[in-house]
């Protein structure tokens, strides 16, 4: 518990070691959110000034409210939530999220209401429904599956349920196959489980560090996490799995064994049953 003085707050590190004083600017918003830094302890604090109490803030707050930058917290799944914040339990997220939102910290924002519901509302008058071709099956894990762009089928979705801006014709499907990316974070929040589909964005385009993309390796695709080591002067396309996959590297001027095949832009879950 941190005691406030008008000028400075004296800050009990443990009930047995020695005091420390920091300054602080004048505050005055309830709820107001302070960093403060001692040596190489640093943690938040919480200000209300209808009390001479600063409380110390739990690491899973700061974290809720970073992501409350760019996600409805407030409405978001737990499961989703606890991987962004990299907490293990739902409970404990659960726990913390409670408390935010009860000393009115975290409150919903439709700013940044899920793609799903924003869209949803503002186009769900003109929505129609779209045939994306499906290309085949797409490797997650050793890729097997030759990428000959062969149309497979159709995959029938609603407009208002696509979250990319590029031109449907510019889209394409592919059905996943395997494992090694169960951990993905496509669109910041969706996994790639065997038998999904993901949707393409066939356009070219320079590849970024934490984009997923198709990469076509002698003529066989997968999916992976891209990535630049520019230290190294190296490509490596990354697993996110709960299995252990090693990571594939590559020589940026490897062009004749590698190419990259497009970027998924969202995946469509397949049916979970309860």
């Amino acid at each position: 518990m941190l005691v406030a003085t008008s000028a400075s707050v004296k800050v009990s590190l443990t009930a047995t070691v020695a005091w420390a004083t920091i300054i602080l600017t004048p505050v005055t918003n309830v709820g107001q959110v302070m960093k403060i830094n001692l040596s190489n302890f640093t943690t938040a604090l919480i200000f209300n000034p209808s009390s001479p109490i600063l409380r110390l803030m739990h690491p899973v707050q700061e974290r809720l409210l970073e992501l409350s930058k760019d996600y409805d917290v407030v409405n978001m799944r737990l499961s989703v939530i606890a991987k962004l914040a990299n907490v293990s339990h739902l409970q404990i997220v659960k726990h913390h999220r409670d408390q935010l939102i009860k000393k009115g910290l975290l409150k919903p924002n439709a700013k940044f209401t899920s793609p799903i519901q924003a869209k949803t509302r503002t186009s769900m008058v003109n929505s129609r429904l779209l045939s994306i071709p499906v290309k085949g099956v797409v490797n997650a894990g050793p890729a097997t599956f030759l990428a000959d762009d062969q149309t497979t089928g159709q995959l029938h979705i609603s407009s208002s349920l696509l979250r990319t801006t590029a031109p449907a014709n510019q889209l394409y499907a592919l059905k996943v196959k395997g494992r090694s990316m169960n951990q993905a974070a496509v669109g910041g929040f969706q996994t790639v489980d065997d038998g999904d589909y993901v949707i393409v964005d066939r356009r070219e385009f320079e590849p970024r560090n934490g984009d997923y993309v198709i990469s076509l390796l002698d003529n066989a695709a997968n999916i992976k996490k891209f990535i630049f080591d520019k230290l190294n002067q190296q490509i490596v396309l990354i697993s996110e799995s709960t299995d252990d996959y090693p990571p594939i590297v590559i020589h940026p001027e490897d062009s004749i064994n590698y190419m990259v095949g497009g970027k998924v832009v969202q995946v469509v879950k397949k049916p979970r049953f309860a």
